[in-house]
């Protein structure tokens, strides 16, 4: 298991707005005929415990906490999921329009592009950027 430090931007446009967020963590990943990153988000009291499974050409990515959500990002596809509330759950739909992953040997880089639906209907583009380094 190697240990990574992890730098998360995302865009997210929505009605016309532009939103950027960036987070440093820490990650680790395990590595075998898929990787595997693993690290926690923090925002206020809540915490997220976020997986990546990285494929050759796809990324799965499982957010558990407050809210829980399974995601599969394959460039072409559509996949249609669930947010999953303490009481409710919320249907949502992702097209995929590209995944970049980059590897060198100290580091990688991860690029998502991607539409979140709800109801057939596009409700925000998104980009996310994952850059994790080894800690040296």
């Amino acid at each position: 298991m190697r240990e990574l430090e992890l730098t998360l931007t995302s865009k997210i446009e929505q009605d016309g707005e532009e939103e950027i967020q960036q987070s440093n963590y820490f990650a680790t990943m395990k590595s075998g005929r898929k990787k595997f990153i693993q690290y926690e988000e923090r925002l206020d009291q809540d915490t997220t415990d976020v997986v990546l499974v990285i494929g050759d050409q796809s990324v799965r990515m499982n957010r558990s906490g407050q809210m829980n959500v399974k995601l599969l990002f394959e460039p072409g596809h559509y996949y249609e999921t669930f947010y999953h509330y303490t009481s409710y759950k919320i249907p949502i739909k992702i097209y995929t329009h590209d995944v970049l992953i980059k590897q060198r040997e100290n580091e990688s880089v991860i690029e998502i592009k991607y539409d979140l639906y709800e109801r057939d209907e596009i409700i925000s583009n998104h980009h996310i950027l994952f850059q994790l380094k080894e800690q040296s």
